[in-house]
């Protein structure tokens, strides 16, 4: 039994650091593609949103009003409801095996597509449990969650987890879940660390486990490096990361996101006495 060498990003910052303020000019705002299809239903979904300069502290604005279709293997199955302002659903399940991608007219008639998205293989959650641990070095004592799984055999896998505490998804930076199957292939992994802090009894913990493509994995790992060196006043703010997404009526527009497939499987578990 192995046990999976996971790339937590970002890795440390620095703290007790002066305060720099930066003038930094703010462009033109830039579109943002936030989409994923699954083998799931009700997981497929696209947010699109407008950059705003990285200071800034308000929301990134919703973009309204277009028109996103469903390609599987380059035939059309449909298109996405506007659910809510910016927030596009469909109730296509994706299928293991299938290239996915999408394409986009915003309301002003700009198109945009993503470039086509294999949904792979994912191994099943085995087992989700928890342990009340006292000898975890740098760690409180407490309920700590673990995950067990079968790795497949053969081709390299890439993955990506999710976690939801209490309901609540863990989306902040230091919550970049990725790994590789480089050390692991075809083992059976126990002893998949969840949580840094401990739980309490009654709390609630729902995994996801999503296999990628090697596209979709350096995409992210770009990101975490970038967001891993941001804490220095003499770091650079974060430069526009490029996804899998570009503008059809011209070529030379950044266009920010990207359009996944993933399979997807889930575990779960509540801390007991």
């Amino acid at each position: 039994m192995k046990k999976w060498i996971l790339l937590l990003l970002p890795i440390a910052l620095l703290s007790c650091e002066d305060v720099v303020e930066l003038e930094l000019p703010e462009g033109e705002p830039l579109l943002v593609i936030d989409g994923q299809i699954t083998n799931q239903p009700g997981k497929t979904r696209v947010l699109l949103t407008e950059s705003v300069p990285y200071f800034d502290e308000v929301g990134n604005p919703p973009v309204e009003g277009a028109i996103i279709e469903l390609f599987e293997d380059g035939a059309s199955v449909g298109t996405f409801t506007e659910l809510d302002s910016g927030l596009y659903v469909s109730a296509y399940t994706g299928i293991t095996g299938k290239s996915y991608h999408i394409e986009i007219e915003l309301s002003d008639g700009s198109t945009y597509a993503s470039e086509q998205e294999l949904l792979t293989r994912v191994p099943p959650i085995d087992s989700v449990y928890y342990r009340y641990e006292t000898d975890l070095q740098f760690l409180e004592d407490g309920y700590y969650v673990y995950f067990a799984t079968q790795e497949l055999p053969g081709k390299p896998e890439f993955y990506r987890w999710k976690y939801y505490f209490n309901g609540i998804y863990q989306n902040t930076r230091f919550d970049i879940n990725i790994a590789n199957d480089d050390f692991v292939d075809g083992n059976y992994v126990v002893d998949f660390a969840v949580n840094f802090e401990p739980f309490f009894v009654g709390d609630s913990v729902e995994i996801e486990q999503y296999s990628t493509t090697r596209d979709y994995y350096d995409y992210w790992i770009l990101i975490g490096t970038q967001v891993s060196q941001v804490g220095s006043p003499f770091d650079p703010p974060p430069a526009p990361v490029v996804g899998n997404m570009i503008c059809t009526d011209d070529a030379n527009e950044t266009v920010l996101g990207y359009f996944s497939a993933h399979g997807l499987a889930r575990g779960s578990v509540i801390v007991q006495e």
